[in-house]
């Protein structure tokens, strides 16, 4: 931004009262409070400050609900507890794992629909699901890889007769838990990638009953699919994959915040930060992929970004109040991009660890400037806050 500047957020003259945002998360026993999630919220809340919005935090188990508080905390120490009204808009950063607390959250979310209070960044469906919504349609079919479900173990040796390479991962997970990927060496197989214990394993020679094995005690009673592997560019003879962080701005418009990408560790077939993988600059693996396959890199560049904006405007037409996306793709040897998966919880510390700092403060700031968007249009309602910043965007 120029000379430094933040975004405002300037009251209108209806009124001077602050915008007020919620973050809605799930809250652990432990400290900070957040888990990972701390270090963002705490830039989010002090970001927000400096554009003059009130921002707090809070999660299930309400008791003052009915009298429309909440119990809430802000950073600062050991993140306080203090009660505080309906915020204007939430923005849903919760990621529950137990059945009664997302039902717990579903609850809270109703209350505030009731209420006309914005909600954006819904829970959005599985692997599968997204899947399957975005192979129905012509604008995103052809950037999906080959996905099946796996209704038994003989579809993913009927599949691996086919592709001879694979992955094998959960419709529901992230952080590369419980993915494998199974490579057919003519009658053996090779069989690569983490437990839903996250314990690594590299098995180099396997038999069919063998494999048959491994697949069964990592599948167990979980929904998985098969998904078709994509020969992607080389790093150091390591497979790589891009991360894509996609916002709405102030006007509600989908933009590409940034991408880099990640390249797998030793031994390993997934390229996920949490298991290991090592960022790299998008530009230097294009620019490698150019010295090596000769295919241009501005090309293979501006269909990634064209590619990350359809399939986030494909996905707010079935999930209107989307306001971010990490989507997860995979650039071929031959400059195709293919999309591998789609997190509506994104992170965004690669941005800092590149030290890609404009990227890092757009990251934290359209969050902020979607949740004025959304206070300002709401149908039938008066704008609690005029937006402006000081950038240009």
């Amino acid at each position: 931004m120029p000379n430094g500047s933040s975004p405002k957020v300037k009251p209108n003259q209806e009124s001077s009262r602050r915008l007020v945002i919620g973050v809605f998360a799930d809250e652990r026993s432990d400290k900070p409070p957040y888990g990972e999630q701390n270090t963002f919220f705490e830039r989010l809340c002090a970001r927000a400050e400096r554009m003059g919005i009130t921002l707090y935090a809070f999660s299930i188990g309400q008791p003052l609900i009915s009298s429309r508080r909440l119990v809430v905390r802000k950073p600062g120490g050991s993140w306080p507890v203090s009660i505080a009204p309906f915020p204007d808009v939430v923005y849903d950063r919760s990621v529950f794992e137990k059945a009664t607390d997302r039902r717990s959250a579903r609850a809270l979310r109703a209350v505030f629909a009731a209420n006309g209070i914005p909600i954006f960044n819904p829970v959005i469906g599985h692997k599968l699901v997204i899947h399957r919504y975005l192979q129905s349609r012509p604008e995103t079919k052809s950037c999906l890889p080959e996905t099946q479900e796996v209704d038994s173990l003989g579809t993913v040796f009927r599949l691996l007769r086919k592709w001879g390479d694979a992955y094998v991962k959960p419709a529901v997970g992230t952080q590369g838990r419980g993915v494998l990927r199974v490579r057919r060496l003519s009658h053996r197989f090779r069989a690569s990638g983490f437990t839903n214990r996250l314990r690594h394993i590299e098995c180099t020679d396997l038999g069919e009953k063998d494999l048959a094995k491994l697949l069964k005690s990592t599948i167990g009673s979980r929904r998985y699919l098969v998904q078709q592997t994509v020969d992607s560019v080389i790093w150091n003879g390591r497979r790589t994959d891009v991360r894509a962080l996609v916002q709405r701005d102030e006007r509600g418009i989908w933009r590409v915040t940034g991408a880099a990408a990640r390249v797998a560790v030793d031994r390993s077939d997934v390229c996920n930060l949490h298991r290991g993988g090592r960022p790299v600059t998008l530009e230097a693996l294009l620019r490698e992929m150019e010295r090596t396959t000769g295919v241009a890199s501005e090309r293979t560049h501006a269909e990634l970004m064209r590619t990350a904006l359809v399939v986030s405007r494909a996905l707010a037409l079935r999930y209107p109040r989307l306001g971010e996306l990490g989507l997860d793709f995979v650039i071929d040897k031959n400059g195709g991009v293919r999309l591998i998966e789609a997190n509506p919880r994104p992170g965004r510390s690669i941005f800092r660890v590149l030290r890609m700092d404009e990227e890092a403060e757009k990251s934290v700031e359209r969050p902020l400037e979607y949740a004025a968007y959304l206070v300002s249009a709401k149908p039938g309602g008066k704008s609690v806050v005029s937006y402006r910043t000081q950038s240009d965007r």
